[in-house]
């Protein structure tokens, strides 16, 4: 399925597929319309199945008989992200340093020229809330891009690490790390070369209880 067709769905459209793919990809079975409602945190099962219809419609979902499932293009052309650990979505933590196994996007639901490059993490705590980066959410992080100011980021120094908004002030040598949780004060390094940037955040991927 060629990137720019992703531009054709709406939000929900856009939120739905992104659930069925993680569906797919963790639990390895298409999930039920009340399954798609539940994520979706919708009551109207019809709500799903016009936009299951829509994503039909537009080459998305496949039908094979009495069953529903992603077009084969979409299958073929995925990209298998490893899950490398967790990271703070508030102050700096210890890095991550496990394996929590693997799953797979689209390339659309990666923007970066080296997918094969990128890693995600799982993220813990509330700092970037008003950004709408969620408690066990997934980041997408590409290691080969590198970070301009405002760019959301991963970052670490002596060991400890957090998903904050990059921000390099207009003086000095140093940088901010900036929370999206108006509770939350920015993290000031005086000298930019105390911490390390592991790359940009590219994409995030909602957690559905």
């Amino acid at each position: 399925m060629p990137r720019e067709r992703i531009k054709e769905l709406t939000s929900r459209q856009r939120e739905l597929l992104d659930f069925i793919e993680k569906s797919v990809s963790y639990e390895k079975r298409m999930p039920s319309f009340r399954e798609m409602a539940k994520g979706m945190q919708v009551n109207a099962v019809g709500t799903i199945q016009d936009l299951v219809r829509a994503l039909k419609e537009k080459g998305f979902l496949e039908q094979e008989g009495r069953h529903i499932k992603l077009a084969s293009s979409r299958n073929s052309a995925s990209v298998s992200i490893p899950i490398i650990g967790e990271v703070a979505a508030g102050p700096l933590t210890d890095a991550w340093e496990v394996s929590l196994g693997s799953f797979s996007l689209s390339p659309e639901h990666v923007p970066s020229r080296h997918p094969e490059k990128c890693f995600a993490l799982r993220v813990k705590g509330d700092s970037m809330i008003d950004a709408g980066i969620m408690e066990k959410d997934l980041i997408v992080v590409d290691p080969s891009s590198r970070p301009k100011d405002g760019d959301f980021v991963v970052a670490s120094m002596d060991g400890e690490a957090t998903v904050k908004e990059l921000h390099y002030p207009k003086k000095g040598k140093g940088l901010e790390l900036i929370p999206h949780n108006k509770r939350m004060k920015p993290i000031v390094i005086d000298n930019a070369q105390d911490i390390q940037i592991h790359g940009k955040v590219v994409a995030v991927h909602r957690y559905f209880n």
